[in-house]
């Protein structure tokens, strides 16, 4: 019962959250500034992926299965077959 109420007070308050912002990019922004704030919005967003990308090649997320097998690997192998495993 406890965590309802948590998740309506979360949901109401970022609704009223996202309506000030709303309110206030409409009303207190020129046109100009709109303009900005989106190209600034647009640069984040591609900075980001930018970013996302390298990092999900970096750490191995993307991984290919080597053609060949490297004369380390082998040893390794048959150290662990030797070892009964």
């Amino acid at each position: 019962m406890r965590q309802i109420t948590y998740i309506k007070t979360g949901v109401m308050l970022l609704g009223i959250v996202a309506g000030a912002g709303v309110v206030a990019y409409y009303t207190l922004l020129n046109e100009r500034a709109r303009t900005e704030l989106k190209r600034a919005i647009k640069t984040v967003g591609n900075s980001y992926h930018q970013l996302y990308g390298m990092f999900e090649d970096n750490t191995g997320i993307i991984m290919e299965d080597d053609k060949e097998t490297l004369p380390n690997r082998i040893a390794t192998e048959l150290q662990w077959e030797a070892l009964g495993f």
